[in-house]
């Protein structure tokens, strides 16, 4: 049980790795706060976070407002960060979040029933998310797995690539890129895997570019009546693919 509201809450400094082994739980102590983070990596950089669940207090949380609780939250000029294999669930917030950070790595994480979003990214120059899991989030808007959306008109979200990452069952989009008046560009997002959520959502963002996003795949459900005396229907799953990365024609996703 650690403190996520308080001075004493984890913050890792420079050129610091902190490895948690597999059945190891850093749990917030339930609180009403409106913003909290069981982690905490701020102008710092050459940080590594490896294995390990975080686990919020969303079902124990004592107040009713605010959407800023978070698992890891990675900000003030934060660069060369590493996340790889943590799972981080049930947040009041978000299970992840990036703002003002270069340089950022997310590599098979997990995010799972966050109330809020799987990863929100306000401000960033380089950041890859892979072989990662966001699913299940819930309970206040957006509800996306990933949210690329600045809050203010100078911050900029640059250089991000999403891929082989699966997005299931999600209130909101899989994917939410909402750019507004501020910049996003050289966003790519391939080869994901979508279900039970729309897959991706792009609004006001006219420097994205379709060719950045294309093999991903969406699975969808098609109801079919058996031919037997008492009919009753049946549920096919089948695949639908996003065209390939070299074929120019108009994204599907817009």
């Amino acid at each position: 049980m650690v403190d996520a509201v308080g001075e004493d809450r984890l913050m890792l400094k420079s050129n610091m790795m902190l490895k948690l082994s597999r059945g190891a739980t850093l749990k917030a102590i339930p609180n009403g706060s409106r913003r909290y983070s069981v982690l905490s990596i701020s102008d710092a950089s050459n940080v590594t976070v490896v294995g390990g669940t975080l686990v919020g207090d969303r079902h124990e949380h004592a107040g009713e407002k605010g959407e800023w609780g978070m698992g890891i939250r990675i900000d003030r000029g934060a660069s060369h960060i590493t996340i790889y294999g943590v799972i981080s669930k049930n947040m009041w917030g978000d299970g992840f979040y990036v703002d003002n950070a270069k340089d950022v790595r997310f590599c098979s994480v997990t995010a799972d029933n966050n109330r809020r979003q799987g990863l929100s990214i306000i401000e960033v120059d380089g950041l890859v998310v892979t072989d990662s899991v966001f699913k299940n989030t819930g309970g206040t808007r957006p509800g996306a797995g990933i949210d690329l959306e600045p809050d203010k008109r100078a911050q900029k979200i640059m250089n991000v690539q999403i891929g082989n990452s699966q997005f299931f069952d999600n209130a909101g989009v899989g994917i939410l890129v909402f750019g507004g008046r501020r910049p996003l560009a050289n966003i790519k997002i391939t080869n994901n895997l979508f279900s039970g959520n729309r897959p991706i959502k792009i609004k006001r963002a006219r420097f994205v570019h379709g060719l950045e996003i294309c093999r991903n795949r969406q699975i969808k459900y098609q109801s079919k009546l058996a031919a037997w005396l008492f009919p009753f229907a049946t549920h096919r799953k089948f695949i639908v693919a996003q065209r390939d990365c070299q074929d120019r024609r108009l994204e599907v996703y817009r």
